[in-house]
C-alpha cells in the first residue's frame, strides 16, 4: 500500500483485526523506522490472566506491534534476538495486577526477564507515553514507573531514579526538546495526602529531567485543576506546550492552558 497513492483528504480503512484490540493502550510515531509504534494493554478478564503471576497464553500477538503505512497491516516488534523463535511460537503477555480491570494505585508495574528478554508487565497507558527524540525512546509511566523503550536497539530499561509521581492514571505525557525534560500532567485513580495530610487525588505537574533521570514536582501558584483523560502536546514553533480539556471527574472540561518552556 503507497500512502501517496491513496485519495486525498478522505479517510480510507487500510486494515481490520479479527483480534489484538489492545485496550488502553496508545500509540507514537517512531521517525527513525517511519512507523506507529504500541504497547500497552488491560484484560477485562483478570479472572483467568490474574496478572503477572498467571501470564496470558492465548494471545494473539507480541507486547509491541507496529503500523508501517507503506505496509499497511500491524506486525509484531520482536527483540532482535528472538526474532527468528518468536516468529514460530509467541511468548506469553505478563500483565499488571488488576481487580475488575482497574489498576490500583498499591500496584507498582514490574520490569523483569520473562522468557529470556527484561520486560514490562503489560498495563494501561492511556496518553502517559511520549517520544525523546534526543535518545530515540518511547517514554512510559505506568504504574509508578518510567520505563524506555530503545525504537534501536529493541530494549526496555528502568530510568526512574529516586521518588517520582504516584501511579496516576489518566495523565499526559510530552517531551520538551527545548529543554531536555517530559512533562506529566494530571491523572488520576490515585489517592495521596496535601500539605495539612488530607487524602486528595491530585498529582500537579511533575517534570523529568532526561540527563539525570530525575523527576521533581513544579510548584507553581497557579496551575490547571485536576483533570483526566486530557492532551498535552508540544508547540514547536511557539516552544510551549498546550494543554486542553479533559474530565475533571466532576465535570467536563473546555479550558486551554499554555506551559511557556523557555
Amino acid at each position: 500500500m503507497k500512502v501517496q497513492n491513496l485519495p486525498h483528504h478522505v479517510w480510507t480503512q487500510v486494515t481490520t483485526d479479527e483480534d489484538g484490540a489492545r485496550r488502553h493502550s496508545s500509540f507514537r510515531y517512531v521517525p527513525e523506522g517511519d512507523y506507529f509504534l504500541l504497547w500497552g494493554y488491560l484484560s477485562y478478564d483478570v479472572y483467568i490472566y490474574g496478572g503477572p503471576h498467571i501470564p496470558r497464553t492465548d494471545n494473539p500477538e507480541y507486547d509491541i506491534v507496529v503500523f508501517n503505512p507503506e505496509v499497511g497491516r500491524w506486525q509484531n516488534q520482536f527483540p532482535f534476538d528472538k526474532e527468528i523463535d518468536w516468529q514460530q511460537h509467541l511468548p506469553p503477555m505478563y500483565l499488571c495486577q488488576s481487580y475488575h480491570g482497574i489498576t490500583t494505585g498499591s500496584y507498582r508495574s514490574q520490569l523483569k526477564m520473562r522468557d529470556g528478554v527484561l520486560r514490562p508487565d503489560l498495563n494501561i497507558v492511556f496518553d502517559q507515553v511520549t517520544y525523546d527524540s534526543k535518545r530515540a525512546c518511547l517514554v512510559y509511566f505506568t504504574g509508578g514507573r518510567t520505563f524506555a523503550y530503545d525504537v534501536k536497539n529493541r530494549t526496555w530499561s528502568d530510568i526512574g531514579k529516586g521518588d517520582g509521581p504516584p501511579p496516576v492514571l489518566g495523565g499526559s505525557l510530552c517531551y520538551d526538546p527545548f529543554n531536555d525534560e517530559i512533562v506529566l500532567v494530571g491523572g488520576g485513580h490515585v489517592v495521596e495526602a496535601d500539605a495539612d495530610g488530607r487524602p486528595v487525588g491530585y498529582t500537579s505537574t511533575w517534570i523529568y529531567n532526561c540527563e539525570t533521570m530525575v523527576w521533581r514536582r513544579l510548584l507553581n501558584a497557579v496551575e490547571p485543576p485536576p483533570r483526566m483523560a486530557m492532551r498535552l502536546v508540544c508547540d514547536t514553533k511557539n516552544r510551549a506546550l498546550v494543554l486542553f480539556g479533559g474530565d475533571g471527574q466532576t465535570h467536563d472540561l473546555a479550558d486551554t492552558w499554555i506551559y511557556d518552556t523557555q
